[in-house]
């Protein structure tokens, strides 16, 4: 058996997105180019595995499977940034609120079930957002004013959430994610 590249993270309810998503992608078109990602795979990471022996897969299945269930906690999909930084953007993403701070609790809980399979964790505070373009190259004088123009923006809110255990197949049109 091989490896197949995994993540846990929770899909998008990509109806939020479609009106307000073409709009996002004309005001930033004048000021920057790269892959915008398809409303299909809109979706948030909770832990990104990498690389996962396919013959352990099932015993992580098992050991997450109390987290892989849906969730009754809202959250908010509001606010557009870049990382790592303005003056340097590689990622234009939507931020996802979470007030009850459940996505955190949940995030770190699974992180330290994870470390049991070899998962390092990040050196970073989590941050759950949608990436929604990565970005080749950009009009520094323009980007700046139309990311500050979308810093408040609210796509809306979702009442529950779901947490799946995701493949992400790399092909040449972009990722295919698939639910294991």
């Amino acid at each position: 058996m091989g490896t197949k590249r995994l993540f846990i993270g929770t899909y998008i309810n990509s109806d939020l997105f479609l009106d307000k998503y073409e709009e996002i992608q004309l005001k930033f078109k004048v000021c920057c180019t790269g892959k915008w990602v398809e409303p299909v795979n809109m979706h948030f990471t909770y832990l990104f595995l990498g690389d996962v022996d396919e013959n352990i897969i099932p015993e992580i299945k098992k050991s997450l499977n109390n987290f892989l269930i849906e969730y009754n906690s809202k959250i908010i999909i509001k606010g557009i940034s870049v990382l790592p930084k303005l003056s340097f953007p590689r990622i234009l993403f939507v931020k996802i609120i979470n007030n009850d701070l459940l996505l955190l609790k949940l995030q770190k809980q699974m992180e330290k079930i994870m470390t049991e399979y070899d998962y390092q964790p990040e050196n970073r505070e989590y941050l759950p957002h949608v990436t929604l373009l990565r970005i080749k190259e950009f009009d520094r004088h323009k980007f700046a004013g139309t990311v500050e123009s979308f810093k408040s923006y609210d796509f809306g809110e979702m009442e529950k959430f779901k947490i799946s255990l995701i493949e992400s197949k790399l092909t040449k049109e972009g990722p295919i994610y698939s639910i294991i």
